[in-house]
């Protein structure tokens, strides 16, 4: 996400203030039900679910208020109440506290519910006096803990009563938001216009639309640490009176905890966490409480490891850590077998427990994709007279490491790379190559300065990708003041730069300043928590060529949080890149190293034409002379659960996949025969489906099986999902490996199902690759990963390259860029490329990690900033150059689109200067507003030439483009058909502009769709609204 895009949005957050609620009610019925009160203390919605119900008749005010008591065995207060304020038009305020004893309350099921009704007189007026505010606000106080929640903020409701009209109900975030999702409902029995906006830097949603007789839904996933603004707005759609307002501010989790007052159990019972590695042979087991004193009352502790059968196989000592007992246990090889992990304090067994399993299964040490054949586009390297040369990019030895760095052609550096210590620059002693194969090559070379050997370890991959792995020896106790490596760049080619740390949709992008002087630190801003002032990724370069480096963690580096760790520097011709491996003194005696990888760009590039691609819309409409590209559904489309595995059908049944994929059925009717046959065949139907289904929009599951016989169908190439991060509870594999996957420390939670908590290691790998041969059996074109993010592991144990455990967090970068070439890799093996490039799809908006998508052959893009905001504002220049285009990683460009909302057509309209100026017609609709202007253009385009073999393209953003635009902020593509005729679609993403066209000569300027006259000659002006476009033919000019 560019600086630019996040500066507007939270401009957007920061003009935003909370007010009051507002809303009608009619009467009779149950009036409006409202989810959610808000904590005065935070102005956040509080973490405790309390509802409201509201509803009048001739007599008087009813009101429902319920809220959830303490798990057992907490109880609920006397002191607990809620509270009813009331101002009736012109009158004075009344105030009733309702307590938990009172008789119109009641606690079934985990809550506790009181239903109140207040006369008019009790509340100061004869009657509800219809079409005058009233002043309404409902309080809930929690004693444990203490906590005052509102369903007004920051001020009470204005409420005005009805004879006659509609209610609405706002139902809530469902089941998943304590997890990792929302799925926001709202429902009505009559007909209510809805228009709703969650702002957020994290997932922006709208939705805008009419809701009959029935509900709406809007649905996404959520980050940690992220505070999202709801605004809800409901309405008559006949009239447009408002019916009624809302917004309030949310967040679930803060640094990995709930972030608000939940229940505190005055006496908390212990919890024993048992955290299985099974590649290391490992158990950590930690015995906790929240009253630390019941842990010290145990006395001497001790863990047991017993199977099945109640058998002790290993027995450890508790050590007393921070109030905790723990142990770090090493395992023998252990049999298959189911294990419970128990403690005994003061010789009795106590009741805290946990378990892990050891398993066996089919995918386990497969090593898939591992073979070491080079995918295509890739060459084997070549390596010779110092000299290791990959597809597009290589290095030259010289001094410690390398005096050029090859990218497409160019030279980045202005002189060789150094390494100084304590303001000594280390010295070469001496260098050998240790592996020279076609997919590999290995280089050691040894350097010193005083007091500290160095073994420089370079292992350069197929793909021009190069680790570095620092081996340091002090000969004797070293201090260490500081050390920098330095890679002096050459300025001219760095104009853009692209980070890592902040995590998705928040990650910086921008233009570097063209003067002398800082260009770019890891620190400004810093990313949070203990590896401040660190960075795990760094790209700087142009549209064409570039360099990045990165690092997993700063493991071993002499620095402290805060310290800044990387920096670019510019004077004259000179761009100096330096890492700050030590910011201060430390002292080393024993061996360390450090690890990091560089990658010149562009590492491949994109040689066959790919313009026909499209990407499915969703829908029967498909733009003409077009092939259609798409991910495969999973889920009930394709009769999969979750609780199964990944992408595996109901009891591994693929009769219904395979009837899909035959693609010789008639009509929806045949579909859906052979769906209900085979629900019946397993017992299957729309109340009994998964354990982990998501409460969805009332779409049968008839009807998501007939989707996913279409989606099949519309399409030309299918490649099959999967999601990266995934883990279920209900996956035979969370028993053995929730541990060694799991991104926080421990195990991941048993009761929910999380969709974005792993890392890929190699038994990760092998686990999702596994369950991808099926697919890649039935001829899938290729495999699609979803989420390809920057997230920290912060389980120090998960490592499983590194014996022992990690010293600090770290982001698994070498495992993610694992993933993506074993599954190119295993592609290949199937025969499987596309368009010359590996047969691999990833998602990776605001990702565009080099060492990850080089093995990919199309990236994904453009999964933020959804909603009607123009679409300019949404992703801006820079982040287009460096994200979008795959320039760099040669894949083809692919981006999600939506523009819903009341201004839904007009944000379509304002896609295609961005469509037009950057050469990005491979779309695929992701609520996109389909409008009759825009399916003209797409199909104009296509039919003109767009995508043939004998159709040139030059892209706004190329250089080589003939076309030569004067302007600040439009840009111009050319299409050149072998007839001569050329189509140049101007797109400006900017304010109204005069825009100045030269074309190579003299020619005939019409308007593409209303055939106007614009101009005769070889230059001529337009002048373009804001986000304008323009479609232009050019004859005579061949």
């Amino acid at each position: 996400m560019t600086q630019k895009y996040i500066s507007c949005l939270l401009s957007a957050l920061l003009i935003f203030s909370a007010s009051a609620m507002e809303l009608e009610i009619a009467k009779g019925g149950k009036g409006t039900f409202q989810y959610g009160a808000v904590s005065t203390a935070s102005g956040l919605l509080s973490l405790r679910e309390v509802t409201h119900q509201v509803s009048f008749d001739d007599s008087g005010l009813t009101v429902t208020q319920t809220s959830p008591l303490p798990p057992a065995p907490m109880k609920i207060t006397a002191e607990d109440c809620g509270i009813v304020e009331v101002t009736p038009p012109g009158g004075k305020k009344r105030s009733f506290r309702i307590a938990t004893g009172d008789p119109c309350g009641k606690m079934p099921q985990g809550k506790w519910s009181w239903t109140k009704k207040f006369t008019w007189k009790e509340l100061g007026t004869a009657s509800a006096e219809y079409g005058k505010p009233w002043k309404i606000q409902l309080v809930r106080e929690f004693r444990n803990q203490t906590e005052k929640a509102v369903w007004s903020y920051p001020g009470p409701a204005s409420v005005v009563f009805r004879e006659k009209g509609t209610n609405f109900t706002f139902n809530g975030f469902g089941p998943r938001w304590k997890q990792i999702g929302y799925e926001i409902t709202w429902s009505s029995p009559g007909r209510v216009k809805v228009d709703a906006e969650i702002v957020s830097i994290e997932n922006p949603r709208s939705f805008h639309d009419i809701v009959n007789n029935g509900s709406g839904m809007l649905r996404t996933i959520m980050n940690n640490n992220t505070e999202r603004t709801m605004k809800m707005q409901w309405s008559d759609p006949g009239t447009g009176r408002v019916l009624g307002k809302r917004e309030f501010k949310w967040q679930r989790y803060r640094n990995g905890t709930p972030a608000g007052p939940l229940y505190v159990d005055p006496d908390p019972p212990l919890k024993l966490l048992a955290a299985f590695y099974p590649r290391k042979k490992h158990l950590n087991v930690t015995l906790s409480c929240p009253k630390a004193e019941k842990i010290a009352k145990l006395g001497k502790v001790s863990f047991h490891i017993v199977n099945e059968a109640g058998k002790t196989v290993v027995s450890a000592p508790a050590v007393r850590t921070k109030g905790n007992c723990t142990a770090a246990i090493g395992l023998p090889e252990l049999p298959e077998n189911k294990y419970i992990v128990y403690a005994v304090g003061k010789g009795k067994r106590l009741a805290a427990s946990d378990t892990f399993a050891v398993i066996k299964f089919p995918w386990q040490d497969q090593k898939y994709g591992q073979s070491r054949l080079i995918v295509p586009p890739f060459k084997p390297l070549d390596c010779k007279d110092g000299k290791v040369q990959a597809l597009c990019t290589g290095y030259e030895t010289g001094g410690i490491l390398w005096n050029k760095i090859n990218a497409d052609g160019r030279d980045l550096l202005r002189a060789p790379v150094r390494l100084v210590a304590n303001g000594e620059e280390f010295k070469f002693k001496s260098s050998h190559i240790v592996e020279a194969a076609d997919d590999r090559v290995v280089i050691e070379n040894d350097l010193a300065v005083t007091g500290l050997g160095l073994t420089l370890r370079q292992e350069y991959d197929y793909d021009g990708m190069c680790k570095l792995i620092f081996n340091f020896v002090p000969q004797g106790k070293m201090k260490i003041d500081a050390m920098t490596l330095e890679f002096p760049l050459d300025a001219k080619e760095l104009k853009l730069f692209h980070s890592l740390g902040n995590g998705m949709r928040r990650n910086r992008c921008g233009f570097l300043p063209d003067a002398d002087g800082t260009l770019w630190r890891a620190d400004q801003p810093s990313v949070g928590g203990a590896l401040a002032g660190f960075r795990p990724y760094i790209w700087f370069g142009g549209i064409s060529r570039g360099f990045c480096w990165f690092a997993e963690s700063d493991e071993n580096w002499g620095r402290s949080k805060g310290d800044n760790t990387l920096s670019l520097v510019r004077k004259g011709d000179t761009a100096l890149f330096s890492i700050h491996l030590f910011t201060r003194p430390r002292v080393r005696l024993q061996p360390f190293s450090i690890v990091m990888g560089v990658q010149p760009t562009p590492v491949k590039k994109v040689t066959r034409n790919y313009r026909k691609l499209t990407g499915d819309f969703f829908g029967s409409w498909i733009p003409d002379n077009s092939e259609t590209l798409t991910f495969c559904v999973s889920g009930a489309k394709a009769t999969m659960r979750t609780q199964d595995g990944p992408n595996v059908p109901v009891e591994n049944d693929w009769s219904y996949i395979d009837f899909i994929i035959r693609n010789n059925w008639k009509n929806r009717a045949e579909v859906e025969r052979t769906a209900a046959a085979f629900l019946e065949k397993h017992g299957l139907n729309d109340k009994k489906w998964s354990r982990w289904s998501k409460s969805g929009d009332g779409t049968t599951l008839l009807t998501r099986m007939w989707q996913g016989a279409r989606f099949w169908r519309c399409a030309k190439y299918h490649f099959q999902y999967f999601n990266p991060r995934a883990l279920c509870p209900s996956w035979k594999e969370f028993e053995m490996y929730s541990s060694q996957w799991f991104l926080a420390v421990g195990h991941a939670e048993r009761t929910f199902n999380d969709e974005y908590c792993c890392h890929p290691d190699d038994d990760y790998i092998d686990f999702i690759l596994h369950h991808a041969l099926p697919f890649l059996d039935r001829d899938y074109t290729g495999l699609y990963f979803d989420n390809l993010y920057d997230l920290v592991m912060q389980d120090p144990w998960a490592d499983i390259r590194t014996p022992g455990t990690r010293k600090v967090p770290y982001y698994p970068i070498w495992g993610m860029r694992d993933l993506i070439k074993r599954a190119a890799t295993l592609c290949y093996e199937r025969k499987r490329t596309f368009f010359g490039l590996p047969a691999v799809m990833v998602h990776m908006t605001d990702c565009n990690v080099v060492p990850w998508n080089s093995f990919a052959g199309i990236t994904l893009d453009w999964e933020m900033g959804y909603g009607d905001t123009p679409y300019p504002t949404r992703f801006s220049d820079e982040y287009i150059l460096t994200h979008t285009l795959g320039k760099q990683t040669g894949c083809l460009p692919w981006v999600l689109v939506n523009t819903t909302g009341s201004n839904g057509a007009k944000a379509t309209d304002t896609l295609l200067p961005l469509t037009f100026g950057y050469d990005l017609f491979c779309q695929t609709g992701s609520g996109l507003t389909k409008t009759e202007r825009w399916k003209k253009v797409q199909n104009f385009v296509r039919n003109f030439g767009y995508g043939e073999d004998s159709t040139t393209v030059w892209p706004g953003w190329d250089d080589r483009n003939p076309v030569k635009v004067k302007a600040k902020t439009t840009r111009c593509t050319t299409i050149r058909r072998q007839d001569g005729t050329v189509l140049l679609l101007v797109g400006n993403r900017g304010k109204a502009e005069k825009v100045t066209l030269t074309l190579p000569r003299a020619a005939q300027v019409t308007d593409a769709l209303s055939k106007a006259r614009i101009a005769d000659g070889k230059e001529f002006s337009l002048d373009l609204p804001q986000y304008g476009w323009k479609m232009l033919l050019v004859k005579g000019n061949k």
